[in-house]
């Protein structure tokens, strides 16, 4: 172990806390850019995966009872289920295409395949229109703040108010 600093024997301060919340809002609006540039679905579940670490953390830390913060967590929220809603259906189309040769009735196995992949279609567009209000605006700019509390405690932290 050594001399190194371990987090946990850290006291947090709020600065130290809203460059985690940074980081993960980074992470998430950077994997949602990559998911929706490219045809790959992988990408979806790293995106859905943070984007549910970033409204934890908020559910966790920040609990403003402004509406317009509410409001974010809750599009927010609902875009994880949806996230998962679109990971199911590629669970789902790649076990019947790993077993499709074992199935009686092809042409049945083919209409379900061509139907997953419009609902995973259908689910792009709105995941594209939902990213914007989501992830398009720079941290400071995002409906969630410091908790006054938190700056009385650590009055060393140069912080706007603003996470």
């Amino acid at each position: 172990m050594g001399s190194e600093m371990c987090i946990r024997d850290r006291q947090p301060d709020a600065q130290f806390i809203v460059s985690g919340l940074e980081y993960t809002y980074a992470k998430a609006a950077r994997l949602g850019n990559t998911a929706l540039q490219g045809d790959r679905d992988k990408p979806y579940h790293k995106w859905r995966k943070w984007s549910k670490f970033w409204l934890y953390q908020q559910e966790l830390l920040l609990r403003q009872k402004d509406r317009h913060a509410q409001d974010y967590r809750e599009k927010l929220a609902d875009l994880g289920s949806e996230l998962g809603r679109f990971h199911d259906i590629y669970l789902l189309q790649a076990g019947i295409l790993k077993h499709s040769s074992s199935f009686a009735g092809q042409a049945e196995v083919t209409l379900l395949l061509q139907r997953l992949a419009a609902s995973k279609r259908s689910y792009r567009r709105a995941f594209a229109a939902e990213f914007r209000p989501l992830f398009s605006l720079s941290f400071s700019e995002l409906p969630v703040q410091i908790p006054v509390a938190w700056q009385q405690a650590n009055p060393q932290t140069e912080s706007s108010g603003r996470a």
